[in-house]
């Protein structure tokens, strides 16, 4: 009989010193409500919080319906006892006859209780995860909670600016009939301004625009001069924004820390963006600034970082140097992003929500970034380095920073894993539970946002060469 009514029947079956099981045999109407709910939590996969403090309507109408449909097993399961008051050992198991007559009565009062309650088990999301044939994973909801080893003060930046952040993001792409320059200055107002503020109040520095080789650039630098050692030495910030948003001000809130901290000369360079100008634009803006500056500086006392958007092309600039006859740089960062051009792996689902905001559908999964790659092809070297081995075999010394809510972690990981495969010194750290940008856009300036610019300064500040052109 067990084998014939399968899982059914092992849950209907009363069990040696329970007092709620399926159905949930119980002395009193006040025991009835929690020892349903305990069985909703075993045998559904429902949490605690799911049943009792649901706000929504709908969800809790199911949950009714479910604790009268487990009502209506019990007082059919009690019609089949020869008396519901007297719940001894022998009276559960003394005929396979009874059993059958108690699974029947109990399931069909099951059934009518759910035909009328208007709900079906079966049509309920799945409880469990499950990996199709492809390899998907179909994550049923959960919570996620905040990581315990981050620091508070990260903590208080992720719920100040959720709403923030994910009201701007998603909506970089669409460009459609919207005004560019309106776009911008919201973007300003809202991220780099806002954090230019802030880390003016912690660093003393001059910003000087200047133009370079034609190209728009602002000069930071230390109130005092850089020190001695760095004299020689100068950076260039290639600012993040999607390929369209931050310039000017995205590239001073990026330089400021660098600067004030390490006593750099920080070179930003507004390059060309998306919607005016398409891939290689930004390269060549950058190959003009770095022909101009290696008229005063040795090449190898040159760096080159850039944080999201600025990661990748500080990558396809290196990549450009090489097939232009530039001499490579003395050392670059690549910091929230990885040196491709399209929307891969893990992080880009992952990232998105435990940033606050929706994952990419399947179709967005594997698009280039942004319009900037309108018509080009991802695997071209110039424009996604990591694919090519011939191009990250010639890299200079490189340093990479994430976080594990950054969406762009995966692309982070594995250009480094590719840099190491293809023989470059190439260096990764990643911060935990800190999100895409969190080096220079932290509200708070969190502990982990000071750590990672104490760890490229020292980067650099041992990397770069010495000696005046």
């Amino acid at each position: 009989m067990d084998k014939k009514f399968g899982v059914f029947y092992r849950h209907l079956k009363p069990r040696r010193r329970e007092s709620a099981v399926y159905p949930p045999l119980v002395a009193s109407r006040m025991q009835f409500k929690p020892a349903c709910d305990k069985w909703l939590q075993k045998h559904l996969c429902l949490g605690r919080d799911e049943i009792v403090r649901s706000s929504d309507p709908e969800y809790r109408r199911k949950i009714i319906c479910l604790r009268c449909s487990i009502a209506a097993v019990q007082w059919s399961c009690c019609l089949s006892l020869p008396n519901r008051h007297r719940r001894k050992k022998d009276e559960y198991r003394d005929s396979d006859h009874r059993r059958a007559r108690f699974l029947l009565a109990g399931v069909a009062g099951m059934f009518v209780s759910i035909v009328g309650g208007g709900i079906s088990i079966a049509s309920e999301e799945p409880s469990r995860v499950a990996v199709d044939a492809q390899g998907a994973v179909h994550i049923p909801a959960f919570t996620m909670p905040f990581s315990p080893l981050a620091s508070k003060e990260a903590l208080k930046s992720f719920i100040d600016s959720y709403v923030l952040d994910s009201s701007l993001q998603g909506n970089s792409s669409d460009l459609s009939g919207k005004d560019i320059g309106e776009q911008r200055r919201s973007y300003d107002e809202r991220y780099p301004i806002p954090a230019i503020q802030r880390l003016r109040t912690l660093f003393r520095v001059t910003i000087k625009p200047e133009t370079i080789g034609g190209v728009q650039t602002d000069i930071v630098m230390p109130v005092g001069g850089t020190s001695v050692e760095n004299r020689d030495r100068v950076l260039i910030n290639l600012h993040g924004g999607s390929f369209i948003f931050g310039g000017r001000y995205g590239g001073q809130a990026e330089s400021i820390p660098i600067a004030g901290l390490g006593m750099f000369k920080v070179v930003t360079v507004d390059y060309a963006m998306a919607p005016e100008k398409k891939f290689s634009a930004a390269s060549e803006d950058v190959a003009k600034v770095y022909r101009e500056l290696l008229k005063h500086y040795r090449s190898e006392s040159i760096g080159i970082y850039g944080c999201s958007a600025g990661s990748l092309i500080t990558a396809e600039a290196v990549a450009w140097f090489q097939t232009h006859g530039l001499p490579r740089p003395g050392a670059v960062g690549l910091l929230c992003m990885g040196a491709m051009s399209n929307v891969e792996g893990d992080s880009a689902y992952i990232g998105a929500v435990l940033s606050g905001v929706n994952a990419p559908t399947v179709s967005e999964h594997g698009a280039e970034l942004s319009p900037y790659f309108a018509g080009g092809d991802y695997r071209d070297p110039l424009e996604s380095p990591a694919y090519s081995a011939t191009v990250l075999a010639k890299f200079p010394p490189t340093i990479l920073i994430t976080g594990t809510r950054d969406t762009g972690m995966t692309g982070v990981v594995y250009t480094h894993t590719q840099l190491v495969k293809a023989g470059a010194d190439a260096e990764l750290y990643v911060w935990e539970g800190m999100r895409h940008g969190f080096i220079f856009y932290d509200d708070n300036m969190a502990p982990e946002a000071r750590d990672a610019w104490q760890v490229m300064v020292k980067f650099f500040g041992s990397r770069l060469g010495h000696g005046h052109k």
